[in-house]
């Protein structure tokens, strides 16, 4: 049960509880996005600044825990884990600022939580947290391929446009 999780299982004070936990990880996550931002992209100049990198990283870090600790329960640890690294990475490919990540990422993140407990009700015999997986997976596979700078087809036409110029130079 902690590998896909027992949704069913999950009684009223359950749901309360992951409710208010989670909520209270997004505000604390809002609260302090200046300070996990550079937390995370240059701790020793926060260092130097300051700024309590100790004290901040075990704070980020309990937080990814009680999210994980919480969603345990009621999906498992392989869409628990999936869903704190599938979303981010899908994001990556279609911005380069941190603030518009976070919205793609809680986007492609809610979108694979919706759409793959829709598939997931077509197929009864399938565990919901595998096909929330396969959901994510498959955001993550159209960032890959059609993201208009990162993408691999984008990246693609770039290369063919400049083989062909540099064929057109030749020529000349």
């Amino acid at each position: 049960h902690f590998i896909y999780g027992q949704t069913a299982a999950l009684t009223t004070s359950d749901l309360y509880l992951m409710t208010g936990a989670s909520v209270v990880i997004m505000l604390l996550c809002v609260l302090l996005l200046k300070e996990f931002r550079i937390l995370c992209f240059d701790s020793e100049f926060a260092n130097v600044q300051g700024w309590p990198t100790h004290r901040l990283d075990f704070l980020l870090m309990g937080l990814v825990t009680v999210a994980t600790i919480i969603g345990l329960q009621a999906v498992g640890i392989i869409l628990v884990i999936a869903l704190i690294s599938i979303p981010p990475a899908a994001a990556r490919f279609w911005s380069e600022r941190l603030g518009h990540m976070i919205v793609i990422s809680c986007m492609i993140g809610g979108a694979s939580g919706f759409l793959g407990a829709i598939l997931s009700a077509l197929f009864p015999h399938v565990p919901t947290g595998s096909v929330i997986v396969l959901t994510a997976g498959g955001f993550f596979i159209v960032s890959l391929l059609a993201a208009p700078r990162r993408g691999l087809i984008a990246e693609e036409l770039r290369t063919l446009r400049t083989r062909t110029r540099v064929v057109q130079e030749h020529i000349l």
